[in-house]
């Protein structure tokens, strides 16, 4: 008798409406809970270290430092001397920092040569950092006196410069990172009396520095043989903040003559094109979820009110408003069902669109197919619906049983 009466009151325009916005609603919280949570795997796995953002700081070069390096070397105002190093590390947005620690005094050139029988040289430096500043994480990252090769860990601005550069104007095939970490290389240093030729290869490409980094060991190693003189202070230095748009940042910067390397950061990129969208994106979800919770609760109510007649009968013939009630949170758990299952799909198109971006763009493929905090917020959506459906039903059909409307 009440399915009759629900059918028979149904408003089919109304409720494909009503279950239109949920649809949205859900899809839509689905996605941006899944997007934001890809980012953020994104960001954990790419960064040095959780949440942290990295700067390489060198010390801007003037005219007159330029002439005066012709008169005396031993000055070098390129270089941070300890008490700059002492007051950058003091700052309150810096949380780690590392110097570049590279060469003394000795020459490195290397040697390149191709299967097609083309082949380059070059003048270069090796600079060595600490393994939480470097981006990439390579499994034959070390090197001990007596191995058959060095391993180097490269900018990634170096293989597009000759890929995008170089190859075209030399009418040179292009390189890709695979096939360029299979290329020997023949590193010669020269310095303190002594010469050697060395082989390497590039084990990993970074996006964050921008030299070319070779193991602690095998620099202290080239600094004993082949180095001169006393350690000098770094020219560069990096360090870690939690934000590096922080306005303390560029301040400092300003007043201390300093410039900055800002890396293409994956987390400065989610902060500042990303996030905004994300952001509207959950405020318009929260929006259609207020006004669909509102729609389906004026909708059960119009559906009990009209089916009045047929509860207060059978209230007289004994059935409890309780096991009416049960009847039509039934019938709506169904429309849940079907909700929850076209959302469904429509998150999980999204997601293919959306997965493909992240991979295409911040090279990260390894993304869940779906995160426990998106399964997390559908259930919450559905037990906001459900709890808030079942108690407005309860109270109508319960007045309804008693006379009270």
């Amino acid at each position: 008798m009440i399915n009759k009466a629900i059918q028979k009151s149904q408003k089919p325009i109304v409720l494909i409406l009503s279950m239109a916005g949920a649809i949205i609603g859900l899809s839509l919280l689905m996605t941006v809970t899944q997007v934001l949570t890809n980012l953020s795997i994104v960001k954990d796995g790419e960064s040095g270290a959780i949440n942290e953002q990295f700067l390489v700081l060198s010390k801007e070069v003037s005219s007159a430092s330029t002439f005066s390096g012709f008169i005396n070397q031993s000055e070098d105002e390129a270089l941070f001397t300890e008490e700059e190093i002492n007051d950058l590390t003091s700052q309150p947005f810096v949380q780690d920092y590392a110097p570049f620690s590279s060469g003394r005094n000795f020459k490195v050139s290397a040697k390149v040569k191709l299967n097609n029988g083309s082949q380059g040289s070059t003048l270069g430096f090796i600079a060595s950092l600490p393994d939480r500043f470097i981006d990439v994480d390579p499994d034959d990252w070390q090197w001990k006196e007596g191995d058959d090769y060095i391993p180097l860990i490269m900018s990634i601005s170096f293989l597009d410069m000759y890929n995008h550069g170089l190859s075209v104007s030399m009418n040179q095939p292009k390189v890709s990172k695979e096939i360029a970490g299979s290329i020997p290389i023949e590193v010669t240093i020269s310095g303190n009396g002594q010469s050697a030729t060395y082989m390497a290869y590039i084990v990993a490409f970074s996006d964050r520095i921008n030299s070319a980094l070779v193991p602690y060991s095998f620099l202290n190693f080239a600094n004993e043989r082949y180095g001169s003189g006393t350690e000098q202070q770094p020219s560069q230095v990096m360090i870690a903040t939690q934000n590096n748009k922080d306005p303390r940042i560029t301040k400092y910067l300003e007043q201390h003559n300093l410039v900055a390397n800002k890396e293409q950061l994956r987390g400065t990129i989610i902060e500042k094109l990303i996030m905004p969208t994300l952001i509207f994106s959950a405020t318009l979800c929260v929006i259609i979820i207020i006004m669909t919770v509102l729609i389906f609760m004026l909708y059960g109510e119009i559906l009990i009110i009209k089916s009045k007649y047929d509860i207060h009968v059978l209230s007289l013939l004994g059935f409890r408003w309780k096991v009416i009630s049960a009847i039509f949170n039934k019938f709506f758990l169904k429309i849940y069902a079907i909700i929850a299952g076209i959302s469904l799909v429509i998150f999980f198109i999204a997601k293919i669109f959306l997965d493909r971006i992240i991979v295409n763009s911040l090279a990260f493929e390894d993304l869940p197919i779906i995160s426990w905090q998106t399964i997390m917020a559908m259930l919450a959506f559905l037990g906001l619906f459900i709890v808030i459906n079942i108690l407005n039903t309860r109270k109508y059909i319960k007045r309804i049983a008693k006379g009270k409307v």
